[in-house]
């Protein structure tokens, strides 16, 4: 019997999905220097738009390649024009988590970049890691208002070609009710202030294939 996959997608559908994905972010990993080296890893991001998330993504895997998965790249792969449904959110989730434990079990370093806010859209990535006998560092990104709003409203004046995101203030202020404290063992990085001390950190768990057993504050001033 097919478990239930996330928002109640059929399986049939995701794998799909999954289907067109897998090709495009196999060859955009290998041709960042990663690779499946037997030693899997998994890395979950948490954070509201505009705290940094993309950002220390891309410094990280400078640092430690990694294939990654990011919400917003996966959903403007499929969709040329997003309406952020429901329905979307489950379709792109979905398929996400079918790749993330298929690039798990063939023993890949595997980065999940998505605002990730409740334990709803959470649980599914820990029973990921707990079925692939993965170790797992979550990271929850954080940042002052003021700061936020200034990165958002700086986005739409001056696009990043590497930001996928459509994310403006009015999308963080709708969604910050929303977001659930990680009763997990976690890493909250503030990524108004530098973040270097971070990333060393993170990319030495990775390497070394070890979790966090306990909560970690870095460069987080505000908590």
């Amino acid at each position: 019997m097919q478990r239930e996959l996330f928002g109640g997608v059929s399986y049939d559908s995701a794998s799909e999905v999954a289907a067109r994905l897998r090709g495009v972010l196999e060859r955009r990993a290998t041709e960042a220097g990663a690779f499946p080296r037997g030693k899997r890893y998994l890395v979950l991001f948490s954070g509201l738009p505009g705290t940094g998330k993309s950002h220390f993504a891309r410094s990280l895997v400078a640092r430690v390649p990694m294939i990654v998965l990011e919400s917003d790249h996966l959903r403007k792969s499929l969709i040329a024009q997003p309406a952020y449904t429901p329905d979307e959110h489950a379709m792109v989730f979905s398929a996400a988590h079918l790749l993330i434990e298929e690039f798990l079990q063939q023993g890949w370093r595997v980065l999940f970049e998505a605002t990730n806010l409740t334990d709803n859209f959470r649980q599914p990535v820990y029973e990921i890691a707990e079925r692939t006998a993965s170790p797992i560092t979550i990271v929850r990104f954080t940042a002052p208002p003021a700061v936020v709003r200034k990165r958002l409203e700086g986005r739409i004046a001056r696009r990043d070609s590497q930001d996928n995101s459509d994310a403006g203030w009015t999308v963080y202020c709708k969604m910050r009710p929303y977001e659930q404290p990680i009763p997990r063992a976690h890493i909250t990085v503030d990524s108004s202030v530098p973040t270097d001390w971070a990333l060393e950190q993170i990319a030495r768990r990775v390497t070394l294939a070890t979790a966090p057993d306990q909560q970690v504050v870095l460069n987080d001033p505000y908590e």
